[in-house]
């Protein structure tokens, strides 16, 4: 069954996530390290396949591709933080999934094997679905924020306004710091 398979490449995904302060990149010759141990490293996988025939070499392959595809898009989150990039390791992992699970399929035949690519497509579909999703709410979140952080200013300004001379500047020094307002 096609949830099994995940099963073992979910696992794969989560030890690569296990590894992920092995691959923290924070400066710019560790993260180029980072990179060329990917790389080393998917040569190597890569060697391990050459050993293997038929479907087992292509699935082999899916992995070694999805696994180092996966590595760099973590590599590159550690090293910018940024949400763009946790979206995009969201959507590298489907896609790497999505690959080996296509592979599997390959040892089936007739409707065992269109189900199980309609079972690994709507698999990919609703993980590209819920980085979209998980994209729209991390921009939801900051806007609602900073109309939060806007309205806390707009009180503590209005009582900012009840004192007079030094004290009043300081208050509004104050709230424009807390706030964030320039």
């Amino acid at each position: 069954m096609i949830k099994l398979r995940y099963c073992s490449i979910t696992l794969t995904i989560a030890a690569l996530f296990a590894a992920s302060t092995a691959l923290s990149t924070g400066t710019p010759a560790e993260y180029a390290t980072a990179k060329a141990q990917v790389k080393a490293d998917l040569k190597a996988d890569l060697k391990v396949c050459g050993n293997l025939k038929d479907n087992g070499k292509d699935v082999c392959k899916a992995q070694a591709h999805g696994k180092a595809n996966v590595a760099q898009a973590l590599i590159e989150y550690n090293y910018t933080g940024k949400a763009a990039d946790a979206n995009e390791l969201v959507i590298v992992e489907a896609e790497a999934t999505f690959a080996v699970a296509t592979e599997f399929c390959d040892d089936k035949a007739g409707d065992a094997k269109s189900l199980c690519r309609t079972e690994a497509k709507a698999a990919y579909d609703k993980a590209r679905a819920d980085a979209k999703m998980s994209d729209k709410v991390s921009a939801a979140v900051k806007t609602a924020t900073q109309e939060k952080h806007e309205a806390d200013f707009s009180v503590a300004k209005a009582k900012c306004d009840s004192l007079a001379g030094e004290p009043q500047t300081a208050c509004l020094n104050d709230a424009k710091a807390r706030y964030g307002v320039h």
